[in-house]
């Protein structure tokens, strides 16, 4: 903590010291991963501004020094731009959706013996 303190480079440090899965990148997360983690320690994460380091938290697995580079403004895309993507996820979700209805409607009226 102090050599963060005193301008360490906090990829480096995470580097030279973590045995965390995403020490080769420099302890880089994305947001997806942030949002997997224990909520304890999701909250100390949340709490961070640009720029910021956490202090050292303890959690069950280790102890952990959380650094936020840059929050990304929410940002909202008209319906435009989107919409394509939409259509397509939501084609899928109904394709599986009407597969395994149709499956299970073949499985009520399929007969099967077994014969040993």
């Amino acid at each position: 903590m102090k050599r963060l303190e005193r301008g360490g480079d906090f990829p480096t440090l995470i580097k030279q010291h973590s045995d965390g899965p995403n020490t080769e990148n420099g302890g880089l997360c994305s947001f997806e991963e942030v949002n997997e983690l224990r909520k304890d320690l999701r909250d100390v994460i949340y709490r961070l501004k640009d720029n910021e380091y956490s202090k050292i938290t303890e959690s069950p697995v280790g102890y952990h020094i959380f650094k936020i580079e840059l929050i990304k403004p929410e940002m909202i895309q008209e319906f435009e731009a989107v919409q394509d993507d939409i259509y397509k996820k939501l084609y899928r979700e109904e394709t599986v959706r009407l597969k395994k209805q149709y499956i299970n409607s073949l499985k009520q009226h399929v007969f099967i013996k077994v014969i040993n």
